[in-house]
């Protein structure tokens, strides 16, 4: 690579290289979160558990945080009973791929399933939460008028009741 390198190029090669890796650092240690960062956290989580907004004074200056996230989040789910599909549905669209959205996806479609809301389960549902939400779907389905198919829709859940040594079953 440097056989046919003029000898002015490659000090400016190192340079350069230098200076990126001495950036990438600094930029490393400008996103590790402060002792003042992490205790702000503490007490934004701790209100937010509480429910409300009352977390979200606290928690300025933690937008750029990496756990930010999970504090409207717990709020949302202290609040599961009275909040709103609408509600998820912009937290969900925000944070789409994290731990907390999936947890709060599950615990509102649990909720909705309580209070056979059927419309908006459907709305939010996606196959593959586990077989109690699998059940709520069907029964979604029953509710709005659909018609079920066994061998597509219950054999499945149905051979997980059957297990041996279980007492159900044959």
């Amino acid at each position: 690579m440097f056989a046919h390198a003029s000898p002015r190029r490659i000090p400016l090669f190192w340079c350069l290289l230098t200076a990126g890796w001495l950036m990438a650092i600094s930029l490393a240690q400008a996103t590790e979160p402060s002792d003042a960062q992490r205790g702000a956290f503490k007490q934004a989580y701790a209100a937010a558990q509480q429910g409300g907004d009352g977390w979200r004074s606290l928690a300025e200056g933690l937008r750029n945080y990496p756990l930010y996230p999970y504090l409207p989040a717990a709020a949302l789910e202290h609040d599961i009973q009275q909040t709103d599909r609408a509600s998820v549905e912009a937290y969900l669209k925000q944070y789409p791929d994290l731990i907390p959205a999936a947890d709060l996806r599950r615990d509102f479609l649990l909720e909705l399933a309580r209070r056979q809301d059927w419309n908006d389960f459907l709305a939010l549902y996606q196959p593959g939460q586990g077989d109690a939400l699998s059940c709520d779907a069907l029964q979604a389905r029953l509710a709005g008028g659909g018609a079920l198919d066994f061998d597509k829709d219950l054999a499945a859940l149905w051979g997980k009741c059957l297990r041996p040594g279980t007492g159900h079953g044959a």
